[in-house]
């Protein structure tokens, strides 16, 4: 059986280290099993745009981070229920 191939992007590392990595790792391993290959990987501009709102005196990151998994098709989905429950239940 393939393994899954999961895609963490992150805004910034600043960003991603306030992240539960505990949490995050635990969840990724109970969804994809005990076999996954995890990338760790910046955002595009695009993405970063995306990820943010800005005003007229600061800039708000509304999105750290995304969990993106990689198809044998090559095609990328996106997991926002698992987003929310790494942040969710990685609060202290």
């Amino acid at each position: 059986m393939r393994q899954p191939r999961i895609i963490l992007v992150f805004h910034s590392t600043r960003m991603l280290l306030t992240l539960d990595l505990n949490t995050m790792v635990r969840l990724l391993l109970e969804t994809f099993g005990q076999e996954i290959i995890l990338q760790l990987r910046p955002m595009t501009d695009v993405e970063r745009e995306a990820a943010e709102e800005r005003n007229e005196v600061i800039t708000f990151v509304r999105t750290r981070f995304l969990i993106k998994e990689l198809r044998e098709d090559g095609t990328e989905v996106r997991h926002e229920d698992l987003e929310g429950r790494m942040v969710h239940e990685g609060r202290k």
